[in-house]
């Protein structure tokens, strides 16, 4: 009678730990997404458009991105254009705006490399957002018509 009872309390206490461990995995996984939806989110970054100033030959890009929970976001934007069969000019520019739903940005290009001009170009850009430890990022490549600026 007394290895019953010794018996029946090991069978106890293995369920107890059982039960404790069923219920820290439940919630580790209930609050596995409320974590990731603290990360920052970023979605629709576009490039509206590349123009050049023909006064001072500066280049501009102006596009747009949807950003929430970020405690910041920078914008890069590149853009390189083939002249001739073997050249390729290329400006770029970072910016640091707002994380604060949909926001509009302008850069003004900085030449690296010759000067763009007017016609068909390349354009990579990206967008970087932070919250505490919790990163996210999105990139867009894509042909672009830089035009004169009006």
């Amino acid at each position: 009678m007394a290895m019953s009872r010794v018996r029946r309390r090991i069978i106890l206490a293995a369920m107890a730990v059982f039960a404790l461990l069923l219920a820290i995995s439940l919630v580790t996984a209930l609050a596995a997404p409320a974590a990731s939806a603290a990360e920052p989110s970023l979605r629709n970054l576009v490039i509206r458009s590349v123009t050049i100033d023909p006064q001072t030959k500066v280049a501009t890009a102006k596009g747009a991105v949807t950003c929430t929970r970020g405690d910041f976001l920078i914008v890069d934007v590149e853009v390189r254009q083939t002249v001739g069969r073997l050249h390729t000019v290329r400006a770029s520019a970072f910016k640091e705006v707002a994380c604060d739903g949909r926001v509009s940005f302008t850069l003004r290009l900085r030449n690296d490399e010759g000067r763009l001009g007017p016609g068909d170009a390349k354009v990579d850009a990206g967008a970087f957002a932070c919250k505490q430890d919790d990163c996210n990022s999105i990139v867009v490549k894509r042909a672009v018509r830089i035009t004169n600026a009006h």
